[in-house]
């Protein structure tokens, strides 16, 4: 006579619904990592951009143009690093790591306009986030050099 334990069959466990909810979190954790390392790269190109000003004399209407173009380019390194560690869906994690980091510029953008949000604040806004997007679809899309 066979034994009961045999007959009866255990339901296999489903490691899926765990692996669903880590998911948004990695996520979130990535883009915290791609915001930091985006925030350091904007004080990083902000100074080095503030140096490059004072050392060569350009005029006050060139530090718009160089706090987007390190706005931008910290954008870019925060939505690369992000997707770099996330490995996958590059323009969503660039987009949500360069969220956080547009709304510290728009708001210094805003404090420096004296509270008024011009037309400079939206455009940046927009650019970071389309470049943050580029950023991490050109860190998935990257191919990285294994050893032999």
């Amino acid at each position: 006579m066979a034994s009961i334990t045999s007959k009866v069959k255990s339901k296999p466990r489903n490691k899926t619904p765990a692996k669903e909810s880590s998911e948004p979190k990695q996520l979130v954790i990535n883009a915290l990592k791609g915001f930091s390392v985006g925030t350091v790269f904007l004080f990083i190109f902000l100074s080095a951009f503030s140096f490059i000003m004072v050392k060569f004399d350009y005029a006050e209407k060139s530090v718009p143009i160089m706090a987007l173009a390190s706005a931008l380019l910290a954008a870019l390194f925060a939505g690369y690093w992000a997707a770099k560690c996330y490995k996958k869906k590059g323009l969503i994690v660039g987009i949500v790591a360069t969220l956080p980091l547009t709304i510290v510029m728009a708001a210094f953008i805003i404090l420096a306009n004296g509270g008024t949000i011009g037309s400079l604040a939206v455009t940046t806004i927009l650019l970071m986030l389309a470049v943050g997007g580029l950023g991490g679809i050109l860190a998935v899309n990257s191919k990285s050099k294994k050893s032999i």
